[in-house]
């Protein structure tokens, strides 16, 4: 009884992960019947920032490696922005991340491109590993009670963008006929759109920046790590991969110069602002390193 209700849940699960990426998908491409408008366009830029930075610096940065401390109610914010953008719960996802550092391109390692290109860039929601991924109790510890109390509220806060810009939208066609929007424009472009775009660029990262053929390598690393700079242009600064794989807990991941990383700017507004500290920073030992080969 207890294998056949695990089977049924993994089961569930797993359909509404591939139901979920199927519609906001198919989603997006209602643009074409909505249209656009430049608010639209600037509210759906705005939330694929947002999202972005609640991934990137929240989830895999932050929450994942440590490389720099914040404040609590930062913590939480930062939490909050990665479910907007799709990315489940805070556990789940570092438990996932820790195993590919640990076994990256190799046996364990949950979504290299060494165990096939449509696994490592989205089959891998498909394997029960996904769903079942053991958290090592040291993640356990690090992540605090309200983080894993908003843990459980991750599908309702990415779902309920929908309503809330639906409304938004039909305001500004009433009060604000000018911006030329309406609440079907704003759920399509704000919601579907932007989220598609913010999720495209975590599963680029996950493939692309891990076929040689694709990127360059500042540095030897002992996975298949590439820089790709068109990923790191769509995920703010981090297709620098092969410079992160090779310092995993620095803040910057653009750590050549040329190298742009607005999500290590983001953290360094944070820190003058007194919300972070101790940034960890490997530019200067990855610039000798680089002078010395």
């Amino acid at each position: 009884m207890v294998k056949i209700s695990k089977n049924l849940r993994f089961e569930f699960q797993r359909f509404s992960m591939v139901s979920g990426l199927v519609v906001f998908h198919v989603g997006a491409l209602f643009v074409f019947l909505t249209g656009v408008s430049w608010t639209a366009v600037t509210i759906g830029l705005v939330l694929f920032v947002v999202r972005t930075l609640g991934g990137l610096v929240g989830y895999h940065r932050f929450f994942s490696h440590q490389s720099f401390e914040a404040k609590r109610w930062v913590q939480f914010a930062l939490a909050f922005c990665g479910m907007l953008g799709a990315n489940g719960p805070v556990r789940r996802w570092v438990a996932h991340h820790y195993l590919h550092h640990q076994y990256s391109d190799v046996e364990g390692d949950v979504h290299s491109p060494a165990h096939g290109h449509f696994h490592s860039y989205m089959g891998w929601y498909l394997d029960r590993s996904f769903y079942e991924v053991p958290v090592p109790e040291f993640v356990e510890k690090r992540i605090t009670p309200e983080i894993k109390w908003l843990d459980g509220f991750f599908e309702l806060i990415l779902l309920a963008q929908i309503p809330a810009l639906y409304f938004l939208g039909s305001f500004l066609e009433v009060r604000f006929p000018e911006l030329q929007t309406d609440g079907a424009m704003l759920v399509v472009v704000g919601f579907f759109l932007s989220l598609v775009l913010s999720m495209q660029g975590i599963f680029m990262v996950n493939l692309i920046c891990h076929i040689p053929r694709f990127g360059t390598r500042d540095f030897e690393t002992k996975d298949r790590s590439r820089n790709n700079w068109f990923v790191a242009i769509l995920t703010l600064g981090e297709g620098w991969h092969n410079g992160h794989h090779r310092f995993p807990n620095s803040a910057r991941h653009g750590l050549l110069p040329g190298q742009w990383d607005p999500n290590f700017w983001f953290i360094k507004l944070l820190e003058r602002l007194g919300l972070a500290w101790n940034v960890k920073d490997a530019r200067e030992v990855a610039v000798r390193s680089t002078r010395k080969g």
